[in-house]
């Protein structure tokens, strides 16, 4: 007998059925941000304040409202301000202005000045408002860090200088807007 050789040695390998498992695909997971929304609300038909003018200085601007994922928010209603957990945020604000003539938003860290907003301008003979924004990215680092939202305007408008009511229907007046996202 004769022993094979590596020359006719042979196999076949025929497929019975489906064993084909195609391989698992990577997959990113996505974290959705924690976003909380603080809110200066009034009733329709009811006015809003404002301030003395410029001479006034930077006047708080009330807090009403918290909504939206705010487990890491606080808001004291009473001195119109807001903590937040130690991390990372984005916050954003927006605040009306009527009849103020120059008039600019300003977030406050422990009643210091931290971070201006925009300049508006809302003529002080007619029915016009204008809307102050800011944005900043910040990391706090401990929870008795105290934020509020000022409001600085050059004409004297104590009855609606925040931003005009309405009488003609019945929902909420949004006269300012910080929107908090939690990053880290």
């Amino acid at each position: 007998d004769q022993a094979p050789s590596a020359a006719n040695f042979n196999i076949i390998v025929t497929r019975q059925g489906s064993d084909f498992k195609p391989l698992p695909q990577p997959t990113a997971a996505v974290i959705k941000p924690s976003v909380a929304r603080i809110t200066y609300e009034t009733t329709r038909n009811t006015s809003p304040g404002g301030s003395t003018g410029a001479g006034a200085g930077f006047v708080v601007r009330p807090l009403t409202t918290l909504t939206g994922e705010s487990y890491f928010v606080t808001i004291n209603t009473s001195t119109d301000t807001f903590t937040l957990d130690p991390g990372m945020y984005q916050i954003r604000w927006k605040a009306n202005g009527f009849s103020t003539e120059a008039f600019q938003t300003r977030l406050e860290l422990d009643s210091a000045a931290y971070k201006y907003g925009s300049l508006g301008y809302s003529v002080s003979t007619g029915q016009a408002g204008d809307v102050s924004y800011g944005d900043v990215t910040t990391t706090v680092t401990s929870s008795t860090q105290t934020w509020r939202l000022t409001h600085i305007q050059s004409h004297n408008n104590t009855t609606n200088g925040f931003g005009q009511s309405q009488n003609g229907w019945d929902a909420p007046q949004v006269h300012s807007e910080i929107v908090i996202e939690k990053l880290k």
